[in-house]
C-alpha cells in the first residue's frame, strides 16, 4: 500500500514538472512535456503534443481527402508532397514532436520536412516504432528494421521507439513469432521487447515503449523482471475510451500518449448512437461555442486533463496553431463529465474498425 502511494505522488510529481517544463521553440506556443519514467534516459521530457503522420489516404497530392501522407507515392513533386510541407509547417510554428512509424511509408518525407524547417535536431523529438502491420515482431527483425529506419530518417538515434502492435502480422526470423508449431505470442512480444530494450541501452533511443498494448500484455514484461515502457501509444479520444489501460499506465508512471485522439475525421464514420464525426458531436460543439474554440481544442484539453499525450494528425497549418494552443481551455467539471459520458465505439457496433473498443478490454 505504502509502495502503491508513493508511486502516485511521483507520478504527481511528475506532471507538476512537466507544467514548468516548456519546450523553447521561439513562438507563441508554449507545449508543456512529460518527464519519462522506467525505460528512458534520466529527466527525459516528452512535448505533450506532437504531429501524427500516419495517413489513410491512397495515392493523390492535397487537397485530397483523406490525406495522403505517403512518400514516395503522393509526391509527384517537392513542392506538392504532403507530408514534408506537413512536418516543415509544425516545426516552424512551433511544434518539436513528430510521430512516424515504418509503417506509414514517409520515413523519406519525415527527413526532408526535418531538414527543410532548419529546426536543430537536438531541438526535434522523433517517435518511431517497429513491428507493425508491414513489419514483423522478432529480436533481429526489430534490430534490422530500427537500422533501416535511422537510414532513412537520416539520423543517428530516435528519441521515442515502439513495437508498433503485439501480434506478429509479417513472417518473423524468429520462429516463436510464426503460427506454427514453435508459436508463443507471449515469448514473441517478450523478445520483441528485449531488442528494443538493447536499443536503448546502446543509444539507439532515449526512450522505448509500446502501442496498442493492453494490460496483459504490459503484465508480461513485468512478469519476466523487464524494465517497463516509459510509453504505451494507444488509440484513446471521448469515444474510445481506455480505462483499464490508463490505470495501469498510471499505477507504474508510464506515460499515456493517444492516436486517432480526434478521431480520424478525413476517414472515419462512425455508427450510430454516436455521431458520424466526433468533432461534430453536439455536446462538443456546444462546449466549444461556450469557451469560442474549436471542438478539437475542446476534445485535446480534456485528453489533457486525463494526463494524457497527443498526436493529432493534421496537414492544416491553422488547425495545426489550434493543436498547439488548447492548453488555455480550462473545462469545467460537468463538461469533463459530459465529455467522459459520450457513447462507446464497441466491437459489437462497429467490428470493421480496428481502433473498436473490445466489449471485455483489459
Amino acid at each position: 500500500r505504502q509502495q502503491k502511494i508513493m508511486l502516485r505522488l511521483l507520478g504527481a510529481l511528475l506532471w507538476v514538472s512537466c507544467l514548468a517544463a516548456q519546450y523553447t521553440n521561439g513562438t507563441q506556443y508554449k507545449i508543456p512535456c512529460r518527464v519519462l519514467t522506467n525505460a528512458a534516459h534520466p529527466n527525459l521530457c516528452m512535448p505533450v503534443v506532437g504531429l501524427g503522420t500516419g495517413g489513410y489516404g491512397s495515392a493523390l497530392p492535397p487537397p485530397a481527402y483523406p490525406e495522403c501522407w505517403k512518400d514516395p507515392g503522393c509526391c509527384p513533386s517537392p513542392d506538392k508532397c504532403l507530408v514534408v510541407t506537413a512536418v516543415k509547417e509544425w516545426l516552424k510554428h512551433g511544434g518539436r514532436r513528430i510521430d512516424n512509424s515504418n509503417d506509414y511509408e514517409n520515413e523519406p518525407g519525415i527527413a526532408k520536412g526535418i531538414a527543410a524547417s532548419g529546426i536543430d535536431r537536438k531541438e526535434i523529438w522523433i517517435t518511431s516504432k517497429v513491428g507493425g502491420a508491414m513489419f514483423p515482431l522478432g529480436y533481429k527483425d526489430a534490430l534490422d528494421q530500427f537500422a533501416a529506419t535511422l537510414k532513412l530518417l537520416k539520423t543517428d538515434y530516435v528519441d521515442l521507439l515502439l513495437i508498433h502492435w503485439p501480434v506478429n502480422m509479417k513472417h518473423s526470423s524468429d520462429p516463436l513469432c510464426n503460427k506454427g508449431a514453435e508459436y508463443n505470442a507471449t515469448a514473441c512480444r517478450l523478445n520483441t521487447w528485449k531488442a528494443l530494450l538493447h536499443i536503448f541501452h546502446t543509444g539507439g533511443a532515449k526512450a522505448v515503449g509500446v502501442s496498442n498494448y493492453n494490460t496483459s500484455h504490459l503484465n508480461e514484461i513485468a512478469t519476466e523482471g523487464l524494465a517497463l515502457p516509459s510509453v504505451v501509444q494507444n488509440p484513446f479520444n471521448p469515444y474510445r475510451r481506455q480505462a483499464a489501460v490508463k490505470k495501469y499506465c498510471t499505477q507504474h508512471n508510464i506515460a499515456f500518449n493517444s492516436y486517432s485522439p480526434l478521431g480520424v475525421p478525413d476517414f472515419k464514420k462512425y455508427p450510430a448512437p454516436m455521431t458520424p464525426v466526433l468533432l461534430q458531436d453536439p455536446t462538443l460543439v456546444k462546449i466549444a461555442k461556450a469557451h469560442k474554440v474549436s471542438p478539437a481544442q475542446v476534445v485535446l484539453a480534456w485528453q489533457w486533463s486525463t494526463e494524457t499525450l497527443v498526436n493529432p494528425r493534421s496537414a492544416n497549418v491553422e488547425h495545426m496553431k489550434e493543436n498547439m494552443d488548447f492548453f488555455k481551455v480550462k473545462l469545467t467539471a460537468e463538461e469533463l463529465h459530459q465529455i467522459g459520458s459520450l457513447p462507446q465505439d464497441y466491437c459489437s457496433v462497429d467490428p470493421s474498425w480496428y481502433e473498436c473498443i473490445p466489449d471485455h478490454e483489459d
